[in-house]
C-alpha cells in the first residue's frame, strides 16, 4: 500500500513539474555566471529573470540568447526582446522559444515597471503555448499576471 502511494506522489509530483517547464526561465550572460542568482541583476533579462529590476534599467536596448544544454537541440532555448527606457516608467518586450518539434513551449512576456525612489516596481503579463506533436490540436496557452516590488541600492 505505501509503495503504490509513494509511486503515486512522485508520479504526481513529476508530471506537475513537466507542465510548467518554461514559466520561470533564467537568461543572460550575467545571471548564468552567478548561477541563476539575478535579484541584484537591473538589465534586458530582467524582464525573464527578475521583472521587478525593470523599473531600474536606465537605457532602451535590445537583447538575444541561444543556449542549447549539453549540445542537444530538445533543450535548446531562444528568447529576444527589447526594453525601452523613457523618464516615467520602462516598457519591455520578450519572446522564448523553447524544445524542438516534438515539444515546444513558447512564451511572449511583456512588462512595465518604474522607479519610485529607492524602490523599483514591475508587473508583466506572461504568455504560454505548449505544444506536443502527436496530438497537434494540444495547443494550450495559460495566461499569468505577475507583480515584483525590489529595493534597488543593490542593482548593478
Amino acid at each position: 500500500m505505501i509503495k503504490k502511494f509513494s509511486f503515486t506522489a512522485i508520479l504526481s509530483f513529476s508530471i506537475l513539474k513537466s507542465i510548467g517547464q518554461i514559466a520561470k526561465p533564467t537568461g543572460g550572460a550575467r545571471s548564468a555566471e552567478m548561477s541563476g542568482a539575478s535579484l541584484t541583476l537591473s538589465d534586458g533579462w530582467s524582464i525573464f529573470n527578475n521583472s521587478g529590476a525593470l523599473g531600474s534599467i536606465e537605457q532602451s536596448h535590445y537583447f538575444l540568447g541561444y543556449k542549447r544544454p549539453f549540445g542537444l537541440s530538445v533543450f535548446q532555448t531562444l528568447a529576444a526582446g527589447y526594453v525601452h527606457h523613457s523618464e516615467k516608467y520602462n516598457l519591455g518586450v520578450a519572446v522564448l522559444k523553447f524544445g524542438d518539434l516534438f515539444y515546444n513551449e513558447q512564451q511572449i512576456r511583456i512588462g512595465i515597471g518604474n522607479k519610485i525612489q529607492r524602490f523599483s516596481l514591475a508587473g508583466s503579463l506572461i504568455i504560454n503555448q505548449f505544444h506536443v506533436d502527436p496530438n497537434p490540436t494540444s495547443i494550450m496557452f495559460s495566461f499569468i499576471w505577475e507583480v515584483w516590488p525590489i529595493s534597488c541600492p543593490p542593482c548593478y
